[in-house]
């Protein structure tokens, strides 16, 4: 999540030193709507803060399957102002999972995974649960890999809903782990690179402040 703060710059605060509530939270939303739109341009671009390509991901594809879905667009989309008033907005997912696997992508995240512990939990009462049908939240993470099944004009993404119908809890972690590059050690550690997306450059900072006083500027005239 990202929080937007009137605070951030004098200029602003000058303009609504003595405006109404109303008035501040009408600018603040304008400014978190678009720091929205440039997060999610940053996805449809491939770009991070600093404006550099992202690493690509771990994708086993076949030869002559070229073409990448592109990273984070899905996650993007569903971002939404959680909760806005006089003085901030703060901007992130309804969802804490997503809000975890969104904090993961934006700042990377490294995890020692061991094979003798997973199958020890798959025996237990509660690793046998892995034997029932995919979560949603792995389905979406089987996505964001870059995930697709064998079909006869080759290969094609599915689905959430076909993903949750098709493949096991057990199957699908053992999918995602070799596609971030986990392989059969018996100790691997994946690490997933930042890939920035949330927030503000520095580049779009002098755009919002102009935003933020013209908007301003607009509220207290009528």
């Amino acid at each position: 999540m990202i929080t937007i703060r009137l605070d951030g710059s004098e200029q602003v605060q000058r303009r609504l030193a003595n405006a109404p509530s109303a008035i501040r939270e009408r600018v603040l939303k304008v400014v978190a709507k678009r720091v929205l739109k440039l997060s999610r341009q940053r996805t449809t671009k491939q770009t991070d803060l600093d404006g550099n390509r992202y690493k690509p991901h771990h994708i086993r594809l076949p030869p002559h399957k070229h073409r990448v879905r592109k990273m984070l667009t899905r996650l993007a989309k569903r971002m939404r102002i959680v909760s806005i008033n006089d003085t901030e907005a703060v901007i992130g997912w309804a969802s804490s999972f997503e809000g975890m696997i969104a904090a993961k992508q934006q700042l990377g995240y490294t995890q020692t995974m061991n094979a003798r512990k997973n199958d020890q939990e798959d025996k237990s009462p509660r690793g046998r649960v892995l034997t029932g049908p995919a979560t949603r939240q792995q389905a979406q993470a089987l996505l964001d890999v870059g995930y697709k099944r064998r079909v006869k004009a080759g290969w094609k993404t599915p689905s959430i809903k076909w993903i949750v119908s098709n493949i096991t809890m057990k199957q699908a972690g053992v999918i995602i782990r070799k596609m971030r590059g986990g392989g059969n050690r018996a100790t691997w550690t994946t690490t997933l690179p930042p890939r920035s997306f949330l927030g503000v450059s520095h580049a779009d900072m002098n755009e919002l402040i102009s935003l933020a006083v013209t908007e301003a500027e607009a509220a207290i005239r009528t």
